[in-house]
């Protein structure tokens, strides 16, 4: 038959594409640290690792480590909050809010927009990049968490004189600061 060459010839294409395809995910798979690794590098002492962690975390939306990530929105290293702000954001979770507006003046133009949009999302308020207008909206929303924006206070640590970061409404406990439309 004519179509005998052309047809396995076809096959042998297809073949090759799906050993290809295969080895891709396999060597994926080995190559990239899985999300148990990745959590258990956030209580590393190297910042770095935290951060790098993090960021991994935050492109696979992966949600193993939100509780850790949590804990590091008070961190002293300024990377490791915003990275972990980005995280929390990305997953939309309202306590990223605050530390996601502080980090807006501290961030690069491609992380500001992740910013922008992940406030978007969480809040449902449309400001953009002024970071001064989420300021002040966040302070008129929640009056106690203006701590975070202290002027003297270079990075969003709780100390004994300021208040803990505002709890989620009972409504919604996983975003506290969603605006009603």
């Amino acid at each position: 038959m004519a179509s005998d060459p052309a047809r396995r010839s076809r096959f042998v294409v297809i073949g090759m594409i799906i050993i290809a395809v295969g080895l891709s995910a396999v060597l994926s798979y080995f190559m990239h640290a899985r999300s148990v690794e990745l959590v258990h590098d956030l209580d590393s002492p190297d910042a770095g690792v935290v951060s790098d962690s993090l960021i991994v975390m935050n492109q696979r939306h992966d949600p193993e480590g939100m509780d850790k990530a949590a804990s590091l929105l008070k961190s002293d290293n300024a990377d490791v909050w915003i990275n972990a702000a980005i995280y929390l954001g990305g997953m939309e979770k309202g306590i990223s809010v605050p530390y996601l507006i502080k980090a807006m003046g501290n961030v690069e133009d491609d992380r500001k927009n992740e910013i922008i949009s992940d406030l978007t999302a969480i809040t449902g308020q449309s400001l953009g990049g002024d970071a001064k207008a989420w300021r002040d909206w966040w302070i008129s929303q929640h009056p106690t968490g203006s701590f975070l924006f202290n002027a003297s206070q270079t990075l969003p640590t709780a100390s004994p004189s300021s208040a803990s970061p505002p709890t989620a409404s009972p409504a919604h406990p996983d975003i506290a600061t969603r605006a009603a439309p």
